[in-house]
C-alpha cells in the first residue's frame, strides 16, 4: 500500500460460512480496512477471524455486521443499510483525521 491516503481504500466482504473468497480478496487487493457483513450465525467466528487475518496481512479491522432472518425479503434492505452505514463510518472517520 503506499503512503498516499487517496490511495488506501477498504473492503466490505459478504460472508457466509466459506473464507476462500475473503482472503483471495484481502491478499490481491492490499485494503486499509475490512468490515464484513455476515448471517447472525457467523458473525462471532467472523469477528474472531477478522481480528487474526488484520494481524496477519496488516490492515485495520473494521465492523462485523450480522442480518437477521437473511433470506427473509427484507435482507436485501437490512444489506443495503448495513453497507451505508459502513460507509458513513468511514467517511466519518477519515473527515475526523
Amino acid at each position: 500500500m503506499t503512503s498516499n491516503e487517496d490511495d488506501d481504500y477498504g473492503l466490505i466482504l459478504f460472508m457466509g460460512e466459506r473464507v476462500e473468497h475473503a482472503l483471495t480478496s484481502i491478499q490481491r487487493y492490499l485494503p486499509s480496512v475490512v468490515h464484513i457483513v455476515t448471517s447472525d450465525k457467523f458473525a462471532t467466528k467472523h469477528k474472531r477471524r477478522l481480528k487474526e487475518w488484520s494481524k496477519h496481512y496488516t490492515f485495520r479491522p473494521g465492523t462485523v455486521r450480522s442480518i437477521e432472518n437473511l433470506f427473509h425479503k427484507s435482507a436485501v434492505t437490512s444489506i443495503l443499510n448495513e453497507v451505508m452505514s459502513i460507509k458513513n463510518e468511514e467517511e466519518m472517520l477519515h473527515d475526523s483525521k
